[in-house]
Order: structure tokens, then sequence, then C-alpha cells
């Protein structure tokens, strides 16, 4: 997660999840920290920033449920790209999917499908249908280089 704040640089920061899960958190500028989210089973829990020892803020931190892949369409794509690639993703438990919710698969707002290429990682924006019980993820493949 990335927190927002001031007096960073210089200060040794952690990040409280749910009152118990204690991290490291890295300073990207004075203004600006990182903290790596752990495994929780908790679907809302509070989100303290401790400055040198000290609670400075908090907030809440809501974990969305993973969803399964169940489907590519099509399965084989050519080379040179461009490709319309459709990924269905199933729900893995009974929470409800919104396109408000913060998350890359989930958001409509920040949709992305990432292909992972020989020579570079490739981040292509989509498009997503929310159903009951599956998700369609929709982008372009990659035009090769």
């Amino acid at each position: 997660v990335t927190i927002h704040g001031e007096n960073f640089l210089g200060a040794h920061l952690e990040c409280s999840f749910g009152g118990e899960k204690v991290t490291r958190a890295g300073a990207v500028s004075g203004t600006e920290a990182t903290c790596i989210v752990p495994a929780l089973e908790n679907k809302h829990v509070s989100v303290s920033l401790i400055v040198d020892g000290l609670s400075v803020g908090e907030t809440t931190f809501n974990y969305i449920p993973l969803s399964k892949i169940s489907k590519l369409t099509p399965e084989v794509v050519h080379l040179e790209g461009g490709t319309s690639l459709q990924v269905f993703a199933e729900k893995i438990d009974n929470t409800e999917w919104t396109t408000n919710e913060k998350s890359i698969l989930l958001s409509a707002d920040n949709a992305k499908c990432v292909f992972d290429l020989p020579n570079a990682e490739t981040i292509m924006d989509a498009t997503i249908r929310v159903e009951a019980s599956f998700a369609i993820l929709t982008c372009q493949t990659p035009m090769s280089t």
C-alpha cells in the first residue's frame, strides 16, 4: 500500500495491519511511503503508520477475495500481437464483487492485463464486465517489437 504524509525520509517506518501484523515500511520520498500487505483472513482491518515508534495515523484497509482464472479465449495468439484476449475469472467465495472495489482485476478504472514477455513485462489497459459469479477482462495482446 502507498501512504501519503510528511517527514518520512530518515524516519523508522512501520505499518500495522489489524493491530497485530507489523511490516517494515519504506520511504519513497519525504511525503510517500510503501508497506507490503501481509496475508490476513479479515476482510476489513485497521491500518496504522508507525513513525519512529509512534502511531501517527489510522485508516481501514479492505481485503478483496482472490479469484480463479477459469478460461482464456483464444488459447493461442499470433506473435505479432493485436489480438483481443478475454480472461474469465471465477469468484472463489460468496462475497460481492463491484466495479468500485480497488482491485487490479475487478476495478473498471484500473483494469490491466500483464504479459510476461521474454524481453520485458508489458502492461496493457483492459475493460471489464462483472457478473454475479464471474468477471470477464478483455485486452489486446501487445504488438511484438
